[in-house]
């Protein structure tokens, strides 16, 4: 032994090993109390075995940890304020497999179990420090394993207890504990079962009475019959054996009363009902007070009588206050004890289980759109990264289309799609951003709609002479696409029209007053479909649309209108075909 502190001594001088001693006197003090104060860990077996037994504790723990099982765990780098993640980490390879017998979901399973029943959870690592990565996990029981406290170390190792009077001791670096906070022990966890001490053991007492009612009594009541005459001996003792064998428990036999004072046979009953008893509503505030210490919300999820509105309240409030600050407690624990292991700045995180109210984030982001630029909400609500060429770089208008508000507000569908609609029609994220969110594939091809202003910088390079083919290439298209250029087609230059011819002043002046709202009217329904006219067409011609109504004027005008927003990137084609 004291060759090996010594080999110790020269091993942390030289730098192999970290020399962490407590330095705080008041610390060094607890660990010396401490030695003598640890728990037996008789009454952490007591607390397993009464999650065995307990139903109310086992559903309670179980949904929690089942929740908590199978979210995702992922692995980040520190940058600065941001976070990026790590695809395929190795600690999450290894948390996939922690060791040949054990699975992920087990792992986790039983971790969040043993913390939630005895306060502690406790995982082994097989490797040779804490500099070095665990090449397996194993859990351990939380009734074989105990820390030693120690007056330079805090912590000198753990205890390990095989069950057959034999003690191992296990170096600090190959434990991590997972513990509740407990406000009288740096060492332990404290078990929600203390608490729930005295409403366990009446719960399970009430349990084996109404299992010996029905089991051993037969579901007899007991009572007694009562004879108002004196009945002689012998027949009294043959009237006992008669009831006994026909009507006689194991338990509970029906008694005999004779000489009662009263006339003829009466039955009284010696004990309460069920239904006197409040026996379902007892258990019914046992269960509740079980699960509202374990987890909260999960009794106005599973009740009979539950609504949909009370149930989903009750999964917020389940998933928020009882599965989440579990996940938050592991995740740093291994932020904190395994992942310096491999690397610095590294951060361990679950998945976030909370179900957001998401008007609330739409309320919220809707306010940020009168100081934050569009890249700004990107990174802030969706950790996007900019939006190319400088189009993110701008203050966020109201948008053109409102997102659709008929569904009720507690619908999940209805608000995920109320939010992805704001964000697409605001230009927030493009389309193809938000199938990826909703988990969709992407497009073979970008929408037409995005398509629009590249078809027509393609119909105005081909206007001057440009290949289409080179006008693909040159604006990013495919030339699967070449065909649909013909849908941006250009306008051909309309023949100069003669000047319309005034028409005589008709003798009704009143009449033609009358009439001058229905020839507007009609004027415009033309110029509409006009314009449908002209886009619709392939190289249309302006002389081939009959008008009644529009002047020549007026066609001019539109035409020259369809023209400008077609070739509005004309001077950028003839400058492209500059270049050698």
């Amino acid at each position: 032994m004291k060759m090996a502190t010594l080999l110790d001594r020269a091993a942390r001088w030289l730098g192999y090993m970290k020399a962490d001693q407590v330095q705080a006197d008041w610390l060094r003090a607890t660990a010396r109390e401490e030695q003598f104060n640890m728990p037996d860990l008789t009454r952490t077996t007591a607390q397993l075995e009464l999650y065995e037994r307990l139903s109310w504790v086992q559903a309670a723990v179980s949904a929690k940890a089942g929740i908590a099982a199978t979210t995702a765990f992922g692995v980040s780098m520190m940058e600065g304020e941001d976070t990026n993640a790590i695809e395929n980490h190795p600690f999450e390879l290894k948390l996939s497999r922690p060791n040949p017998l054990m699975s992920r979901h087990e792992l986790i399973e039983l971790t969040v179990i043993d913390r939630d029943v005895t306060g502690s959870a406790f995982w082994w690592m097989n490797r040779a420090n804490e500099k070095t990565p665990p090449d397996e996990i194993w859990l351990i029981e939380p009734d074989r394993l105990s820390a030693i406290p120690d007056e330079r170390m805090f912590i000198r190792g753990y205890r390990y207890e095989t069950g057959m009077g034999e003690e191992l001791f296990i170096p600090r670096h190959e434990i991590v504990h997972f513990k509740r906070g407990h406000p009288r022990s740096h060492y332990t966890g404290l078990s929600p079962l203390g608490a729930l001490a005295v409403t366990a053991t009446g719960d399970l007492a009430m349990q084996q009475w109404n299992t010996n009612y029905f089991g051993k009594n037969n579901a007899k009541a007991p009572g007694a019959l009562a004879f108002s005459d004196m009945i002689a001996d012998d027949r009294w003792a043959k009237l006992k054996a008669d009831i006994a064998e026909q009507h006689g428990g194991t338990n509970r036999q029906m008694m005999l009363l004779r000489n009662t004072g009263q006339g003829g046979v009466s039955w009284i009953q010696m004990a309460m009902s069920q239904k006197d008893m409040e026996f379902l509503a007892g258990r019914t505030f046992n269960k509740e007070e079980i699960y509202n210490l374990y987890a909260p919300g999960l009794a106005s999820m599973t009740a009979v009588n539950a609504t949909e509105a009370n149930a989903k309240a009750g999964e917020r409030t389940f998933l928020k206050y009882a599965v989440w600050p579990t996940l938050v407690s592991i995740a740093e624990k291994i932020t904190n004890e395994i992942l310096p292991a491999y690397g610095n700045n590294l951060v361990g995180a679950f998945e976030d289980v909370r179900i957001d109210d998401r008007a609330m984030l739409l309320a919220e982001q809707q306010a940020a759109e009168r100081v934050y630029t569009i890249d700004e909400i990107r990174q802030e609500y969706y950790q996007l990264e900019p939006l190319p060429e400088g189009r993110g770089d701008r203050l966020l208008s109201e948008p053109t289309a409102q997102p659709a508000t008929d569904a009720a507000p507690e619908d999940p569908a209805a608000q995920l799609t109320q939010v992805f609609a704001y964000q697409v029609n605001s230009g927030i994220v493009t389309r193809a951003e938000a199938r990826t969110s909703l988990g969709l594939p992407p497009f073979q091809q970008e929408p037409p709609q995005e398509l629009k202003a590249k078809f027509e910088a393609v119909a105005a390079g081909k206007a001057v002479g440009v290949p289409p083919e080179k006008l693909f290439e040159l604006v990013g298209l495919s030339t699967d696409l070449l065909p649909a250029i013909d849908s941006t087609a250009t306008i051909v230059q309309p023949k100069q029209l003669p000047p319309p011819q005034q028409d005589a002043q008709p003798e009704d002046e009143q009449s033609q007053d009358d009439n001058a709202e229905d020839d507007t009217e009609q004027q415009q329904q033309e110029m509409k479909a006009f314009r449908k006219w002209l886009k619709r067409r392939e190289n249309p011609d302006p002389d081939d649309f009959v008008a009644k109504f529009m002047t020549g004027e007026q066609k001019a005008s539109i035409v020259a209108e369809l023209m400008e927003d077609a070739a509005g990137s004309d001077a950028f084609f003839r400058e492209w075909q500059s270049y050698p």
